[in-house]
C-alpha cells in the first residue's frame, strides 16, 4: 500500500453538498437577522472542515455565524439563562428554512440534520476585536470565548511550512483513530500534530515514518492534563481521553508493515496496515 494513495482515498467527498447546504444556512442567517440577501457574508466553516484537516465519512460540520451584537444585549440582559433562549431564537429561524429537517439546541450550538446523516453544529457568535463569544447554556448559562480564525490561520500556516506534510498526519491519525475507536479528540489531534511539526524544524522522513514518530509523539503524553491551542492559545482539557495505549499499538503495526514491506512481502505488510487503518485500506492496498 502508498500511503499517498490511502491520503488521496481519505479525501472528503461530498463537498459539493456541504458548499450547498451550508450557503443556505448562511443565507437563511442573514436574511433573518441582517436582513441582506448574501450566502456568504457574517458566516464561516470552522472545526475540522474549517481547519482542512476532516477525512471521508464526514459527519459533523461545524460553523459560526455571527450575529448583530444588538442581540448579545438583548439575551444577556435575560434574568434566566438568555443563552438557551438566543439557541432557541436562531432554531426557530433556521426552522423558516428547515420545516422538515431536524433542528435542536444543544448546548452551545443549533443542530441542522439532514436525512443522510450528514449534521450541520451551528455555533451563533457575536464578534469583539478577534474574539468571538458564543452561548453556553449549560448550568444556568454563560459567554464563552474562542478565536478559531487564529486556530485555521496558524494550522495553515505550520501546514505551508511542512510542505503539506501536517495535514497528511493529522488526515492519516482520524483514520487510525476511526478504525481502532481511539479516545482523542479532532483538535487535539490538531493541536498535537502542529507542536510536532515544529519540533521536527523542517527535518522529515517519509510519511510512513513520520506518521509512527507522531504516534509515538502521542504516545508520550500521558502525564500531561491540558494542551495549549496554537493560534487562539485556548486550553484543551483531557477530560478523561486516553489514547497512549493505542498510539503504542499503533506504532508497532506501522514499523512490522514498514518491515514486512521492505522485504518484499506485501500481502504480511498489508495485515498490518489493515490493523492501523481498517476499512480505510481497502482499493489502495
Amino acid at each position: 500500500m502508498k500511503f499517498e494513495n490511502l491520503l488521496e482515498s481519505l479525501r472528503v467527498d461530498n463537498s459539493e453538498i456541504i458548499s450547498f447546504r451550508y450557503h443556505k444556512i448562511v443565507r437563511t442567517i442573514n436574511q433573518y437577522y441582517w436582513r441582506i440577501n448574501s450566502d456568504s457574508k457574517n458566516c464561516r466553516y470552522v472545526g475540522s472542515y474549517g481547519r482542512g484537516t476532516a477525512i471521508k465519512n464526514l459527519s459533523d460540520i461545524d460553523m459560526l455565524v455571527i450575529l448583530p451584537k444588538t442581540l448579545f444585549t438583548r439575551f444577556s440582559d435575560y434574568k434566566f439563562n438568555g443563552q438557551s433562549s438566543l439557541l432557541q431564537n436562531v432554531k426557530k429561524a433556521l426552522n423558516l428554512t428547515y420545516a422538515r429537517t431536524s433542528t435542536k439546541a444543544d448546548g452551545q450550538v443549533v443542530v441542522v440534520e439532514f436525512s443522510d446523516g450528514t449534521k450541520f453544529e451551528v455555533v451563533p457568535a457575536f464578534k469583539e476585536g478577534e474574539l468571538f463569544f458564543y452561548p453556553d447554556s449549560n448550568q444556568n448559562g454563560s459567554w464563552k470565548k474562542c478565536n478559531p480564525i487564529k486556530e485555521v490561520e496558524a494550522i495553515n500556516l505550520i501546514n505551508k511550512f511542512s510542505d503539506g506534510r501536517l495535514k497528511k498526519i493529522t488526515k492519516l491519525t482520524r483514520a487510525w483513530k476511526k478504525a481502532n475507536d481511539v479516545d482523542i479528540s479532532g483538535i487535539l489531534i490538531d493541536c498535537l500534530a502542529m507542536e510536532f511539526i515544529l519540533e521536527k524544524d523542517g527535518k522529515y522522513p517519509t510519511i510512513e515514518i513520520l506518521f509512527g514518530e507522531f504516534l509515538l509523539y502521542l504516545a508520550k503524553q500521558r502525564e500531561k492534563e491540558n494542551w495549549w491551542i496554537l493560534g487562539s492559545n485556548d486550553i484543551i482539557n483531557r477530560n478523561g481521553m486516553l489514547f497512549e495505549e493505542k498510539a503504542l499499538k499503533g506504532v508497532d503495526s506501522l514499523l512490522s508493515g514498514v518491515n514486512l514491506k521492505l522485504k518484499g512481502l506485501t500481502l504480511s505488510a498489508d495485515e498490518h496496515w489493515k490493523n492501523l487503518f481498517g476499512k480505510f485500506v481497502n482499493g489502495v492496498m
